[in-house]
């Protein structure tokens, strides 16, 4: 995913705000993996204001696309 790519830098300079872009509109494409990028961003304060109800919004939204991983940190977070 290439948001990860902004995010960690792995090839690209680091650009959190972008890397939170492309995280967005995969989410909005129903891509699983960019909504719970968006959790954790949300979950840890990554780049946005901390804040555990949005960061489970978005996981709880990679939960419905079949992430198992996500489902387990919406749980985390309940």
């Amino acid at each position: 995913m290439l948001g990860l790519a902004y995010d960690t830098g792995d090839g690209e300079p680091t650009d959190i705000a972008h890397a939170l872009t492309l995280y967005r509109m995969a989410c909005d494409d129903d891509y699983a993996m960019g909504c719970a990028s968006l959790g954790d961003s949300y979950r840890f304060g990554h780049g946005v204001a901390k804040d555990t109800t949005r960061a489970a919004e978005f996981y709880q939204k990679a939960c419905r696309m079949g992430l198992k991983s996500a489902c387990d940190d919406a749980a985390h977070l309940r």
